[in-house]
């Protein structure tokens, strides 16, 4: 009996991913994706040289079904940071979820420092997870992430305050022109003495704005500004800093006859911090923030506010993001105009100080 031949063993086969490309030409992974793709943001030479690797590999793109968009909400938080949800984070992830729903979109969310933002390869990480594109959130001088994303080509949108690299990107309100107006009308019901919280202007595109139009508009009149710097202790949140900075400015003498806050959880700091000083709002003292939210409509007394709606930046933004990433037309940032919402929290100053 004739023994069987034995069959030659069969190469084992495996999977070759776009991350083994980019491990071994040196590209990235989003970069191999694109040239394979034959984007044309790819340069010819690249895309040829990716695409001969690919085939002497074996690649093969698998098969899906078609994927919904995913939109993320890409949240950058800060040192000593307890929450990753404030009342500015809320009312942008509303605007974004109001475009994803009526658009058929996922929505998702992902947060962490700009240390680690900075450090990894957040393309990769991000299309790890699906993303399809990114609002910014929180964006600082410190995200330096933003340029790779630069060139990367990857979609995003930068909401309310960014750092040079993504002011291209940038969707916000108006801050001059809320600032002006606001401070206008403090003038015109008789205060002169009118302090400003500033906790943005040391790291925020839009503190920047405000405190340049703030110190304009005073122009004549008194201008105080406190900042984070000049506190006599610490403030973890814009809670404790406004009523650190409110117990500092009324304990001066003169003290201001009005407070304008940068955020709504600052002005109802300052209206309970004054009540637990013996002051009553507005009477004795007046007290005006930025960024409206439910919030401010229950406080007591409600709050007067200078707003762009964060729904419709947060709307706006997601439809920027999804207008990239389906590569329709050049479109760039923009500026919403605002509001000045007149409530119970102002008045004209005592008239002893008149």
């Amino acid at each position: 009996m004739v023994p069987k031949k034995k069959s030659p063993a069969k190469r084992r086969s495996y999977k070759v991913s776009i991350y083994q490309i980019a491990e071994e030409t040196g590209f990235s992974a989003s970069t191999i994706s694109r040239a394979l793709r034959n984007q044309p943001e790819i340069g010819a030479a690249t895309r040829e040289l990716i695409r001969q690797h690919a085939d002497r590999l074996g690649f093969k793109f698998r098969v899906f079904e078609p994927r919904i968009t995913n939109i993320c909400a890409l949240i950058q938080t800060q040192t000593g940071q307890t929450s990753l949800f404030s009342s500015f984070v809320e009312a942008i992830m509303d605007g974004m979820w109001h475009y994803c729903t009526e658009n058929d979109l996922e929505l998702s969310v992902f947060g962490s420092d700009a240390e680690r933002l900075n450090s990894g390869d957040l393309g990769r990480v991000l299309g790890r997870r699906g993303v399809s594109g990114a609002v910014v959130v929180n964006a600082s001088e410190d995200s330096r992430f933003l340029l790779r994303l630069n060139q990367e080509r990857f979609p995003y949108a930068c909401v309310a305050t960014a750092p040079k690299e993504g002011l291209a990107s940038l969707v916000t309100g108006n801050n001059e022109q809320l600032t002006q107006r606001a401070v206008a009308f403090l003038r015109q019901v008789g205060h002169r003495r009118i302090a400003l919280l500033d906790s943005l202007s040391e790291r925020f595109h839009a503190g920047i704005e405000r405190r340049a139009a703030f110190m304009q508009a005073m122009a004549g009149a008194e201008p105080l500004v406190i900042s984070h710097r000049d506190l006599a202790g610490p403030a973890q949140d814009d809670f404790e800093f406004a009523r650190v900075a409110t117990r500092q400015l009324i304990g001066r003498s003169p003290r201001p006859t009005a407070i304008l806050a940068m955020s709504a959880e600052q002005g109802v700091s300052v209206i309970h911090t004054a009540g637990e000083l013996g002051l009553a709002v507005p009477r004795d003292l007046s007290v005006l923030c930025f960024d409206d939210s439910r919030l401010c409509a229950f406080t007591n007394p409600p709050l007067t506010v200078a707003s762009v709606s964060y729904q419709k930046i947060g709307y706006a933004a997601a439809r920027l993001v999804h207008r990239r990433i389906d590569r329709i037309g050049e479109e760039g940032g923009q500026i919403l105009s605002g509001e000045l919402v007149i409530r119970e929290s102002t008045g004209a100053p005592p008239p002893a100080s008149s």
